[in-house]
């Protein structure tokens, strides 16, 4: 039984499971927005979004590609799905490990101040390359 007032269908479902997902993310974000502003100076939030964008910019040349080709192999071959993930995961980390590695040391010998901010957001960053890999992973397989 379902609440809905339609029927779900698989690709209907997926959608507003998806939809949702990114109505709700986006929401918890303002709030986040919205409470930082809030609480902190405003040279504060203004050092958050700096060392946001030094480690987005650091995620930007990790990539690689990599997202795209996941989703292109495991389309093509669904058969070696986890061997692809396998090679791409273990790729974006070890490169991630050391990309963030440098660029929060580099920040904390040049700008002692920003590294704290730094290593939040690098952390964050870290996270989100598992959740891109996993992401192309199930794109590839066609699931949302």
């Amino acid at each position: 039984m379902s609440l809905l007032p339609f029927k779900v269908d698989g690709t209907r479902a997926n959608m507003v499971w998806a939809g949702s997902v990114q109505v709700i993310e986006k929401l918890t974000g303002y709030l986040v927005l919205a409470v930082l502003t809030r609480t902190l100076l405003k040279a504060d939030v203004g050092l958050m979004f700096f060392a946001a964008t030094i480690s987005g910019l650091a995620a930007i040349l990790l990539s690689f590609g990599t997202e795209n080709y996941l989703v292109r192999a495991i389309a093509v071959e669904p058969t070696k799905a986890i061997a692809q993930l396998s090679a791409v995961l273990s790729l974006r980390l070890r490169n991630a490990v050391i990309v963030y590695a440098l660029v929060n040391l580099l920040f904390w010998l040049l700008q002692p101040q920003l590294s704290p901010a730094l290593l939040l957001v690098s952390a964050y960053d870290f996270l989100e390359e598992i959740y891109y890999c996993f992401s192309a992973f199930y794109t590839g397989q066609r699931k949302v």
